[in-house]
């Protein structure tokens, strides 16, 4: 398996003590799982670079901020799959695991673009901490999946089949995503230690895909290659509220009260289109009647409109009572509730 990987970090100050960023990067090329596709000339190949920056200011005792942002690139996947066993074709040779070799007409991949922000502010401010996190996540995912491993495409009606059928799925996920969280924090106090805080995210997922398939027609017999595809929302937003508290109530004594409350909305719709009508290999007296019965399964809606948004709460609370033994042996107790 023949490869390359370089890294790189570098960290430098910009201000002594105050402001400083950190640089860091990676590339990597290789020949994956080293299989090699006859059917179409390709092997197999991996190639991703990555790089991240950080950024970190402390104008103040009181204040800090982190800026953290990366961006990967895994832009080239070839990925053919390895076919082991005999050739019910009777054509072709048998192959076994150490040939590394694939026969599909087409090859599968799975590349991806992936970006990250997040931004983490703290402000101490009359014997307690403020802090505020952000973060920002975006992704493109497109791959492909081939169906027919072996190109294995015999004759089933005699004459009316005609040429290669195609057999493989697409698929493109993207994903965008922000968070947001508030936490209002005590700070060394002797006797109670509290926090409160707030949580936000929004998610929004949508996966298009399309994909070929070969339907046999009963009774008149033939093959029809048709493309379905459409397009999956999957989104999610969360809210929250939280605290955390700790009541030391002897030197040795202390007890933990933590409390969340939740609410989730969530959106989601899978519907399914026909796309186009490749080969119609039957009786041409019959192939207006398969293509207009094959069309008029579609649209297929597999959630209803109804069904498409729901909701759900929860609640979680945890309770824990800590004795210290000594510096190094502990008793607890601790109770954990959910209701959803």
């Amino acid at each position: 398996n023949d490869g390359f990987n370089g890294q790189f970090a570098s960290s430098l100050p910009l201000i002594k003590n105050e402001l400083a960023i950190r640089l860091s990067g990676v590339y990597d090329e290789n020949n994956g799982s080293d299989v090699e596709n006859l059917t179409t000339g390709l092997n197999s190949t991996k190639r991703a670079s990555s790089g991240r920056l950080s950024v970190a200011w402390e104008p103040t005792d009181t204040f800090s901020a982190l800026l953290t942002t990366q961006y990967l690139d895994r832009s080239k996947a070839d990925d053919p799959k390895i076919l082991v066993g005999s050739d019910s074709l009777g054509t072709r040779p048998t192959l076994k695991t150490n040939d590394r070799t694939a026969l599909a007409q087409t090859d599968d991949f799975d590349t991806l673009v992936y970006k990250l922000a997040s931004l983490e502010l703290n402000w101490d401010v009359a014997g307690h901490q403020l802090t505020s996190i952000s973060g920002k996540q975006d992704s493109t995912k497109p791959g492909r999946l081939e169906n027919d491993r072996a190109f294995y495409q015999p004759d089933l009606n005699g004459p009316l089949v005609v040429g290669n059928l195609n057999t493989f799925q697409e698929t493109n996920t993207a994903v965008d995503s922000f968070s947001q969280e508030f936490r209002f924090a005590s700070v060394d106090n002797d006797t109670w230690d509290y926090m409160v805080g707030a949580f936000y995210n929004k998610q929004d997922t949508t996966t298009s895909f399309e994909s070929w398939s070969a339907a046999t027609i009963p009774v008149i017999g033939g093959t029809v290659n048709l493309l379905a595809g459409g397009s999956v929302p999957v989104n999610r937003e969360d809210f929250a509220i939280f605290t955390f508290n700790t009541v030391r109530l002897t030197d040795n004594l202390a007890m933990d009260l933590g409390l969340r409350y939740q609410k989730v909305n969530r959106f989601n719709l899978t519907d399914v289109d026909l796309l186009e009508i490749g080969q119609v290999a039957v009786n041409p007296a019959f192939a207006d009647l398969v293509v207009d019965g094959i069309a008029g399964n579609f649209p297929i809606s597999a959630i209803s409109d109804e069904d498409s948004k729901t909701s759900s709460t929860a609640t979680t609370g945890s309770f824990t009572v800590r004795y210290d033994l000594d510096d190094d042996i502990s008793l607890y107790l601790s109770l954990i509730h959910i209701s959803e």
